[in-house]
């Protein structure tokens, strides 16, 4: 039986191999080049024990078709005149089969297996394998063969579609000519076996593809041109074999001793027919277990082709993807790009308010500059002020110098109290007012101090009041006690003791006196008189003594007149002297008063004319810094107006560009959904991988958008710093030129409550506090304390804002260094991809040389099995003695050895033949059996080798899935 596809206009007809045929798109026996068709797509299998061809379908994507009914996973039995379809809308072919060809090759090639139940036990079936042309005298002997029955196979059931028409199996049974009849057959090893599933209604198959290396191209016309003639020669073969078995039948009565060789002969070749047999099996054993594993290499290659179309396939639709992920990027550069213009604009509308804000800064200055000169001006009359001052100094001084000029004059009259006169009119010089302090630099301070100073100077003139109050006093009366002391020393009954007691008294009353003082001078002139006086009555006594000395003679009277007389003189200079002294303590006590009045008088005529001049100028300068803070404040609001207006701007800007980064991200979003749903129809390892990679992607462009957005910010906040550091250092340029004047404290403090508006609108301050901030100077002292307290609030709160924007800046920054690390983590990741993906085609490339070996191999295996086929057919030619034709032997020569073997093999002793016939199978079969075994050991180390690189392709992939997921969380 043969099978053929034809198609359905039957231009041409795809032949089917004797046991198995394989369709699929690469590889296969029947290759169709159509993207519905997997690479192994469907098997069409001789059943010999149902006598049929089956469809099996190798579990496809799209299924196989067999009159419009769909099979996948299955197994359908074939009839001729199926129409059958690969895929779906897969080209229809038309199954046909050669009914000729099989009724021949049924009646003249019997079958090997039996009709049997399908059970699952082992069974004996014994056939019968006959002689190649058996020399005369040689029986027939049946032979018994263990072969493994295979479960019974469970077909699915052909659709009503599928059609009634069936060929009826046709059986032939061969009768044996005569008693002892032989079969020829050959016994097919490794055929596919189908197994029951836990599932009745689909087959697993489970088999190896033997098939394709023992028929490797059995499908040529060829072959099967050379098949049939050896069929042919094989009958003609039987008949002579049958012909020289009735001749043996009819010479055995003829010779006993022929036929005892003959059963010599017959028993040599029952063992040489053993041996045969069981080198056979161990061949057969050998070539199963080396199709097994040549069958596992084959699904390893057709899962690695597999999964290299996958991996085609994959890298097709992520080149789809990235070309649609570019356009994304393309659109959103030329949105950042239209972003970035718009800042740029945004950039110079601000640095045109800056400087906007400068020329207003500048006119600022110049005002500051007019208010400097005319605090010039003020300094200037200050100074001519303090010329009047040392002018009416002058004028005082002169009035003293006339006062010391009266006081000599006073004293030059009195010639005995010269130096109590001068000491008593002397006068201490007024001490000079303080220079005016230039380092002041703030106008409330300043008029602080002005105030203390008033406050001092009002305190130190009452203070001063009140000293010389004490002191005139104290003056009068310690000038009292001296008077007393002096009266009572200067009466008529005066002695020198008196007298010394008096100035001890005087000494001891004003010790603490300084000599520069009234009193201590009028002390001095007191003492001075006292010693006079004492000195006069010392001098008195002398000149009583003397006189007593020298008018001894005179009389007690005359003496006593003569000191009357002198003590009355004396006593009328001293009445004199002290109507004198009293006068002229009058007068000196009249101008001491005068001068003290008009002294007062001066000096709170000049304090008021100070403190009114000090009124008036404050409340100058009180109108100006109104004016100013009224114009400070109607530009301050006209400037926080425009603030207002371009933070609702930025406001809108910021709104739109989130708005449109929500679409950006909805779209993005749609995108994801359906690559997802794409990815769906997909095997795992690609769902994982191309969610590995959009995350990525995702990972990438968010950390790109944050990237750009915090640098951004960044460059806002530099800015922000840039322009504060700015004007901090033009504040501090103000500051240390305005430090040497005392006005320009005011346009500080005006500077300050702009700069601290700004900040407010900076710092999103809503407090009103921080704008009410009034000068100290203006407000009452019960107000001053609450306004300090409340001020550093501000300053604290000021302060915490400040520390917070750090904190911002800080964190900022800690993020922007993460991202780095991550960007380089990600960059590794990279690395080692590409690392890894030239493992994994160094790996291919081990796999492809891997199955070079493998083809290499089984080449070599096919043409040792070629060989022992020959030599089994010149070792049966040779043990029956057949007379082979001249290029026959020719051929035989060429393949097993040299002519002179041959000759010498066909020796003229029957057992010598078979001896040197053994000998050289003996060492074939060890020679095959080395080749067999070297030939496992180079499998088995290929299959180590690729179970190797399947381990470490595997871990690689788990390492790459690790590394991947530490790098997303």
């Amino acid at each position: 039986m043969k099978g053929f596809l034809h198609s359905q206009d039957g231009s041409y007809a795809f032949p089917l191999g004797p046991k198995v045929t394989t369709i699929g798109r690469e590889n296969c026996d029947i290759s169709i080049n159509s993207p519905q068709v997997d690479n192994q797509h469907a098997l069409i299998e001789y059943d010999d024990e149902q006598r049929c061809f089956i469809l099996k379908d190798l579990n496809s994507s799209t299924g196989t078709y067999v009159h419009d009914c769909r099979v996948q996973n299955a197994a359908v039995r074939l009839s001729h005149g199926d129409f059958i379809r690969f895929g779906f809308n897969g080209l229809p072919l038309e199954f046909r089969i050669e009914q000729q060809q099989q009724q021949q090759l049924e009646t003249t090639m019997p079958s090997i297996y039996q009709r049997q139940s399908s059970s699952n036990s082992l069974q004996l079936i014994t056939q019968t394998i006959p002689s190649r042309r058996v020399t005369s005298g040689i029986t027939n002997h049946q032979q018994q063969i263990d072969v493994r029955q295979n479960p019974g196979f469970s077909l699915r059931g052909r659709p009503s579609s599928a059609g009634t028409k069936r060929t009826s199996a046709i059986i032939t049974n061969t009768s044996s000519h005569g008693s002892n009849g032989i079969r020829d057959s050959v016994v097919r090893a490794n055929a596919w076996t189908i197994n029951n599933t836990s599932n009745p209604g689909r087959g697993v198959i489970n088999g190896n593809f033997s098939g394709e290396l023992e028929v490797p191209c059995q499908d040529n016309s060829e072959i099967t041109n050379r098949v049939d003639q050896l069929e042919k020669e094989v009958k003609g073969r039987d008949a002579e074999i049958r012909e020289l078995n009735d001749r043996l039948r009819s010479l055995e009565p003829m010779s006993s001793t022929f036929t005892n060789e003959v059963h010599t002969l017959r028993s040599e070749l029952e063992k040489v027919k053993r041996d045969k047999q069981a080198a056979s099996g161990l061949i057969s054993s050998l070539q199963r277990d080396l199709h097994s594993k040549e069958s596992d290499l084959a699904k390893l290659t057709r899962e690695i082709e597999g999964l290299k179309t996958d991996g085609r396939d994959k890298d097709l639709r992520l080149q789809s993807l990235q070309a649609k992920l570019n356009l994304l990027r393309d659109r959103g550069r030329a949105e950042e790009d239209r972003f970035t213009k718009e800042k740029e604009l945004k950039i110079k509308l601000a640095e045109q308010q800056i400087n906007e804000l400068n020329e207003s800064v500048n006119r600022l200055k110049s005002q500051l500059q007019d208010t400097e000169k005319q605090l010039l001006r003020l300094n200037q009359n200050e100074q001519k002020l303090k010329q009047e001052c040392e002018h009416a100094r002058e004028q005082l001084a002169e009035v003293q110098r006339n006062e010391t000029t009266l006081r000599a004059d006073l004293a030059n009259a009195q010639e005995k109290h010269n130096e109590f006169c001068i000491n008593i009119w002397k006068c201490f010089s007024n001490d000079n007012d303080d220079e005016y302090d230039e380092d002041q630099h703030n106008i409330i301070e300043q008029i602080q101090q002005i105030q203390q100073q008033l406050d001092q100077a009002r305190s130190e003139i009452e203070r001063q009041r009140d000293i010389n109050s004490s002191s005139n006093e104290q003056f009068r009366v310690s000038l009292g006690k001296f008077i007393d002391i002096l009266t009572s020393a200067m009466q008529e009954q005066t002695t020198a003791n008196n007298l010394l007691h008096a100035r001890q008294q005087m000494i001891e009353l004003e010790e603490s006196a300084d000599n520069d003082s009234i009193v201590g001078m009028f002390k001095r002139a007191a003492i001075n008189a006292v010693d006079s006086h004492a000195k006069l009555l010392s001098g008195i006594n002398n000149l009583v003594i003397k006189r007593d000395d020298q008018q001894e003679d005179l009389s007690i009277n005359e003496i006593l007149a003569i000191i009357h007389r002198q003590y009355e003189e004396l006593r009328r200079e001293k009445d004199n002297l002290s109507s004198e002294h009293t006068f002229r303590e009058q007068t000196f006590r009249s101008e001491l008063e005068q001068i003290t009045a008009e002294k007062d008088a001066f000096w709170q005529q000049r304090f008021n004319d100070e403190c009114d001049r000090l009124r008036q100028e404050n409340a100058q300068l009180q109108n100006a810094y109104d004016e100013q803070t009224r114009s400070f404040t109607d530009r301050l609001e006209i400037a926080t107006a425009q603030n207002s207006e371009y933070l609702q701007r930025w406001n809108i800007l910021q709104t739109e560009s989130s708005q449109k980064i929500d679409e950006l991200t909805t779209k993005l979003q749609e995108y994801q959904y359906e690559l997802t749903g794409h990815k769906e129809q997909q095997n795992k390892l690609t769902d994982t991988s191309e969610q590995q990679r959009e995350e990525l992607i995702r990972i990438e462009k968010e950390k790109n958008a944050t990237i750009q957005d915090l640098n951004g910010q960044i460059e806002v906040y530099k800015d922000q710093v840039r322009q504060f550091s700015k004007t901090i250092v033009q504040l501090e340029k103000n500051l240390a030129e305005e430090q040497e004047k005392r006005m320009k404290v005011q346009t500080e403090l005006d500077n300050h409550n702009t700069f601290t508006r700004k900040l407010i609108q900076l710092l999103d301050i809503n407090d009103d506090t921080v704008l009410n901030v009034s000068p100290l100077a203006t407000m009452p002292a019960t107000d001053r304390y609450v306004a300090l307290q409340q001020r550093q609030r501000v300053i604290e709160m000021l302060l915490q804002k400040i520390e917070m924007l750090r904190e911002r800046l800080t964190r900022k920054e800690d993020l922007l260094h993460d991202y780095e690390n991550d960007l380089g983590k990600l960059r590794q990741a990279e690395i080692l991809l590409r690392e890894k993906d030239f493992l994994l085609q160094d790996l291919e490339t081990d796999k492809r040389s891997k199955d070079d070996e493998a083809l290499f191999l089984r080449n070599t295996l096919k043409e040792t099995e070629d060989h022992l086929n020959q030599e089994k057919r010149l070792n049966s030619s040779i043990k029956h003695g057949r007379n082979i034709d001249q290029p026959q032997s020719n051929e035989l020569i060429r393949r097993s050895g040299t002519s002179t073997t041959l000759q010498n093999r066909y020796s003229t002793d029957p057992t010598t033949k078979v001896r040197t016939i053994k000998r050289d199978m003996n060492q074939k079969i060890c020679r095959k059996d080395y080749e067999i075994k070297t030939l496992k050991q180079e499998l088995h180390e290929a299959l180590d080798t690729l179970s190797e690189q399947s381990n470490k392709v595997k871990l690689l992939e788990l390492q790459s899935k690790v590394k991947r997921t530490k790098i997303l969380f």
